[in-house]
C-alpha cells in the first residue's frame, strides 16, 4: 500500500500540467537575466498600431540571440500547454455509454 501511495504521489507531482508550470517559470526566467524587459517595453511602439507592433516583435526576436529565442519558444509553447491541461482538468468528465 505504501508503494501505491509513493506513485500516487508522485503522479501527482510530476503531471505534465505542473511539469508545464516549470518549464513556463523556467522560460521566462531565462528570458529576464538574458533581456532588459523595461528597455524592451520602453522602445515598444502604441499599442493600438497593430502593423507597427508586428514589425517591432518580429525584428525584436531576429535580433535575438538564441537563447532567447528557444526561451520564448519554450515560454510560449509552456503557456499552450497549460491552458489545454487547464481547460482538460476544468471540462466536465464525458462517460462513454
Amino acid at each position: 500500500m505504501q508503494r501505491v501511495r509513493m506513485i500516487r504521489t508522485l503522479r501527482a507531482i510530476f503531471s505534465s500540467h505542473n511539469v508545464s508550470i516549470v518549464v513556463g517559470v523556467v522560460a521566462v526566467l531565462g528570458i529576464a537575466r538574458e533581456v532588459f524587459v523595461a528597455k524592451v517595453f520602453e522602445n515598444m511602439p502604441a499599442l493600438t498600431d497593430v502593423v507597427a507592433q508586428a514589425t517591432f516583435w518580429t525584428s525584436a526576436y531576429m535580433h535575438t540571440t538564441v537563447a532567447v529565442q528557444l526561451f520564448l519558444v519554450a515560454a510560449i509553447a509552456a503557456t499552450l500547454y497549460g491552458a489545454y491541461a487547464t481547460a482538460k482538468i476544468l471540462s466536465p468528465v464525458r462517460v462513454m455509454a
